[in-house]
């Protein structure tokens, strides 16, 4: 059943008890089980109720997208209709179990029309107790305004004042 240590023990006051490890096979990806029975009326009845939570921890086990290529991560606008964004520069995906949550955190850049734009770095996800940094990439760039365009505006807004 994938079991590859235990330890028994037989005490009056907690009956027959197991400790175990497992090594299961979940989406072709090898996970390491750890658990426990207690109170068990006899080893026998102990090690079927082992094979249940195995089967148990088995279903739980679940793949989870973090993040996929070209996902929208921040996008830069000019009033002239530049534009430059940062999407995700792949898929990634993990094997988890049970119900998890995740926070993305992405230092996104001051950036100046004109200039180019900076290495797009990455966006740190954490769930559970994991963290990955996924790569970033730019789309578009933030070309600086053309004559007409400056031409058209008020002085006070292209240049300050």
């Amino acid at each position: 059943d994938g079991v590859t240590g235990l330890k028994t023990g037989t005490l009056i006051e907690a009956g027959a008890c197991l400790l175990f490890s497992a090594r299961e096979v979940v989406d072709g990806e090898e996970v390491d089980v750890v658990g426990v029975v207690l109170a068990g009326p006899d080893h026998p009845t102990v090690a079927d109720d082992v094979r249940t939570l195995l089967a148990s921890a088995r279903d739980d086990f679940h793949e989870i997208t973090i993040a996929t290529e070209g996902q929208l991560v921040a996008r830069y606008e000019t009033e002239w209709g530049a534009s430059a964004s940062l999407h995700v520069a792949e898929t990634v995906a993990d094997l988890v179990w049970g119900e998890v949550r995740a926070i993305g955190v992405v230092r996104a850049p001051q950036l100046q029309p004109g200039v180019p734009l900076p290495d797009p770095g990455s966006v740190t996800v954490r769930y559970g107790d994991r963290r990955v940094s996924i790569p970033l990439e730019w789309r578009g760039a933030l070309e600086g305004p053309d004559l007409a365009w400056r031409l058209a505006q008020p002085l006070e807004a292209v240049w300050g004042e």
